[in-house]
């Protein structure tokens, strides 16, 4: 058959709405919209639901069996609170957190907010690195969550938007995850960082020992990455 009828119930409407769902390709798949609405229940070919209803779609497959799949009405926007501008290794990193587990976005910009960095991850402790920017320059921001159900929120300090002044960003980040090998001589990272200062670089130094490994997202916000490992010909 090219189409199927189910039954989609709510907290709010106990005795549903029946919805047809069309065939999608030919492996029985059938697939549909089903329009819903905040308000009391009645007859009108939309579900009425309120925040933390329970849906109830009931169906039967193709064997005959009534099969049922479950979900939860989430109407309301995360929170967004303790937001915070930090400078770590010359890199802005805008932080904030969610009352549920939502996306991060932010808006930036000198004047307008014309910039966006983003992340799709769904958490509650949100970080945003800010990359080439202007030293000197004054940068306003907002922040933007939205939620697995599409509740969006978004904090601009009420209208004024938040601030920082941008640093200058260094141009090489050297990870040093370097460590002596027995029967080797000990070698300073200066040989590293001296080299890079004599050449003109602007760099930031990530210890491995102190910091654990980098991420991806660590990572990407410098032009040039240096990887120290341990430096022994002898026993490597």
């Amino acid at each position: 058959t090219g189409s199927v009828n189910i039954l989609v119930k709510s907290t709010t409407e106990s005795a549903g709405e029946t919805f047809t769902l069309r065939a999608s390709g030919n492996y029985g798949s059938f697939t549909g919209a089903v329009a819903t609405v905040v308000g009391s229940p009645a007859v009108d070919g939309k579900l009425e639901i309120h925040n933390g209803d329970a849906i109830e779609a009931d169906y039967q497959d193709a064997s005959g069996t009534v099969r049922i799949a479950r979900a939860l009405a989430d109407l309301v926007p995360p929170t967004l609170s303790n937001i915070t501008v930090s400078v770590d290794l010359g890199i802005i990193t805008i932080t904030w957190q969610t009352s549920e587990p939502a996306d991060s976005l932010v808006r930036y910009g000198t004047n307008i907010l014309s910039l966006v960095a983003t992340d799709s991850t769904l958490t509650t402790t949100h970080s945003i690195k800010l990359r080439n920017l202007i030293p000197g320059q004054t940068y306003y921001f907002l922040v933007t969550s939205t939620d697995a159900g599409g509740n969006t929120a978004t904090n601009d300090n009420s209208g004024a938007h938040f601030q920082f002044v941008a640093v200058p960003s260094p141009t090489v980040l050297l990870v040093d995850a370097y460590e002596q090998a027995d029967g080797s001589a000990y070698i300073d990272e200066g040989a590293y960082t001296n080299a890079l200062a004599a050449a003109g670089y602007q760099f930031a130094v990530w210890k491995v020992t102190e910091r654990g490994s980098p991420q991806l997202s660590d990572l990407q916000a410098f032009p040039v990455v240096m990887w120290r490992f341990t430096d022994d010909l002898v026993n490597y």
